[in-house]
């Protein structure tokens, strides 16, 4: 791949240099590209399997919800610094608060 330029754009600019006749993209040479044979010298240009692709996808795809899901969307007011504390602890940090006060309801 080398000599050759990499740009990057957003689908919105891409369409709207598309539309303004600024398109880059050599399509020609595209359609008529075969397809992509690996020569087996550098591993990070092997093409993934079609287990690996689909393990990918299973991997970045959300999570379906499970029928005995009970949670449900609401809006409350926290404190400034707990929820700065809760956000600080990554992703789902939503859950933790929900078994925190799951944890109180069960004590009290």
């Amino acid at each position: 791949m080398s000599g050759l330029k990499m740009t990057t754009k957003t689908l919105d600019e891409m369409r709207a240099a598309q539309k303004r006749g600024e398109d880059q993209s050599d399509w020609d040479r595209v359609r008529t590209a075969g397809d992509y044979e690996w020569d087996g010298r550098d591993d990070e240009e092997r093409p993934l399997s079609k287990e690996e692709m689909r393990a990918a996808i299973r991997y970045s795809a959300p999570p379906q919800h499970q029928a005995n899901n009970h949670k449900v969307a609401t809006t409350i007011h926290i404190d400034a610094d707990v929820l700065e504390y809760f956000r600080a602890t990554g992703k789902k940090w939503q859950n933790r608060i929900s078994d925190v006060l799951k944890e109180y309801v069960a004590s009290h």
